[in-house]
């Protein structure tokens, strides 16, 4: 695994230059205990009902969805890699000036250092389900971007006209790490942000008016809830996804809302939830693409109509919302399988498609044998805004290269950052209610054990939870007991969605927490331990899952 420093890893690196200390568009800057439990009772930002203006009635109390989805592809130019490299230097290799401008407008790619984009394999989409009942109305959008700040997420709501009476707009990424650098970290060098700001801006424009296409296709509609766990009789998880990270545990369930017309039966849109990281593909691959999720979602509108198999699709768009995918939940240790036999174990394309057609196979025979349909559902949310405070070192090199375009607060910049001088944001969390389903979000990405516990093995498959001999494990004797979120849950249907309503990278147990001696979250440290170096720090569990957990429990009047 390489060093943050060599690849300017993931996310967080939050730190925009010219922020004064205790900048904030609302004047709220936390003291120094902020994250920490407040001497006063939890209580949400919003509530919903319970808020004057979302009451919950009001209307016939039937069911209406509307869905759109746009194409997001950035404009691109074409160059040639003369030394083989992968990487693009301009002093050796070419490029095709399409614009006649003078300049190689290159996208550069999430995930990688000074690797643009040369072609597409498979297309970037925002797609949007509209929910309404009674004077309730939510937008649930899934982007396929890498990550998507907080910031971004509220200009997009900003964007939405107050008249088309939209309750919540929440925004998730499916964390492909074949699209465009969307949070600065992954430009032509280490000091120069890979964003294009032009195209950053006409994605946000494409969701919001999703969004309002959505609310003008609104219909009745009837919502139909199936689940499935993806584990094979004789592969266990192999086939589809794997955890590598010590403990291993992830969350094996796939939940699947779909919303059909009440007039004539048709499906009008299909969200898929399910955790796995959206690098299948692998990396250092300059093509641009949606990676696995492309699979799922095509496999399961239009069916499975290959290798002498031929199962209908559902028709209607498809949606996919990552889940829980914290330690390395995805590719890893996945040996797809195709029908005839043919195995793929090293990540690539065909790996990407495989274990997709596996995935969407499981979904649509859930759909087919295991599902109940309703005439309408519940409809509400609670949501927290809370300041977060960034330990990591490496991401404060951010900030001194000032790559990174997010509002900080409460700290001051002209003096060394340390403990006592850390920057803040703002992130949020949220729990809906959607019917007979019920969805906790996390801003980045969850280890599953928060989710799910899975200590004793439970959710580790075929494979040990901590394999003998590996270096510095965790003691499991200090993992917290139950309950575990999924626990606290009452719906039939209990999901988690990562890497939702911000981007703040791994969000792990305090006690799995280890760094480097001498060069923390520079360097990892022996062992597993490449996610605290992409981690805020260790404060991530009691500030990120933390605000979840409160979320979770909070009752009104109590």
């Amino acid at each position: 695994m390489k060093s943050l420093l060599q690849r300017l890893i993931l996310p967080l690196a939050l730190l925009a230059s010219g922020c004064g200390p205790g900048a904030d568009p609302d004047s709220a800057t936390p003291g120094t205990d902020a994250g920490s439990d407040a001497a006063e009772p939890f209580a949400p930002d919003r509530v919903c009902p319970g808020d004057p203006d979302c009451t919950g009635t009001g209307g016939d109390g039937n069911l209406y969805v509307g869905v759109a989805m746009r194409n997001i592809n950035p404009y691109w130019e074409t160059w040639t890699d003369v030394d083989g490299s992968g990487d693009y230097d301009d002093t050796i290799d070419t490029y095709d000036d399409l614009n006649g401008n003078g300049v190689f407008d290159a996208v550069w790619l999430a995930n990688e250092l000074g690797q643009p984009m040369e072609d597409v394999r498979s297309d970037l989409w925002a797609r949007t389900i509209v929910l309404r009942v009674d004077d309730i109305t939510i937008a649930i959008n899934a982007v396929d971007f890498y990550g998507y700040f907080r910031d971004d997420i509220e200009a997009i709501r900003a964007l939405v006209p107050a008249a088309l009476d939209v309750d919540f707009i929440e925004v998730s990424a499916s964390h492909s790490h074949r699209s465009p650098d969307t949070l600065g970290i992954s430009g032509p060098a280490l000091n120069e942000s890979g964003v294009d700001p032009v195209w950053m801006d006409s994605v946000h424009a494409a969701v919001a008016a999703n969004i309002a296409d959505a609310v003008a296709a609104l219909q009745p509609a009837d919502v139909t809830y199936a689940s499935v766990d993806t584990e094979d009789p004789t592969y266990g998880y192999e086939p589809y996804v794997s955890d590598t990270r010590h403990p291993i545990v992830l969350d094996p369930t796939m939940t699947i809302l779909k919303f059909t017309a009440e007039l004539d039966g048709s499906t009008i849109g299909t969200m898929i939830n399910w955790g796995a990281h959206a690098e299948y593909e692998g990396e250092n691959d300059p093509l641009l693409s949606s990676d696995w999720p492309h699979w799922l979602r095509t496999y399961v509108s239009d069916g499975v109509n290959d290798f002498g198999d031929a199962v209908p699709g559902i028709g209607g768009m498809t949606m996919f919302i990552n889940g829980a995918i914290g330690g390395q939940v995805g590719q890893g240790w996945v040996v797809a399988r195709a029908p005839d036999g043919t195995t793929y174990s090293s990540n690539g394309p065909e790996k990407a498609q495989f274990a997709a057609r596996a995935v969407s196979l499981l979904a649509l025979d859930a759909l087919q044998n295991g599902s109940l349909t309703e005439d309408t559902m519940d409809l509400g949310f609670t949501y927290e805004r809370f300041p977060l405070h960034i330990a990591n070192r490496g991401y404060h090199l951010f900030f001194l290269f000032g790559i990174i375009d997010r509002e900080v607060f409460n700290y001051e910049p002209g003096v060394p950052i340390d403990e006592d001088n850390l920057p803040w944001v703002w992130s949020e969390a949220a729990h809906l209610t959607l019917g007979r389903a019920e969805v906790i979000t996390c801003p980045g990405e969850l280890f599953p054990e928060f989710f799910i516990g899975g200590y004793d093995g439970s959710y580790s498959g075929m494979w040990p939870v901590i394999t003998p001999g590996v270096e510095n494990p965790p003691d499991l004797a200090m993992a917290p007991p139950p309950p575990y979120m999924r626990d606290l849950m009452t719906g039939d249907y209990r999901m988690v969605w990562g890497l939702t309503g911000d981007m703040v990278g791994y969000v792990m147990p305090e006690f799995e927490f280890l760094l480097h001696p001498q060069t923390p979250y520079i360097k990892e440290a022996a062992g597993d331990h490449y996610e605290e170096t992409n981690s805020v720090g260790p404060n991530a569990d009691p500030e990120v899952a933390g605000t979840m957990t409160k979320l979770l429990t909070w009752k009104p009047g109590i």
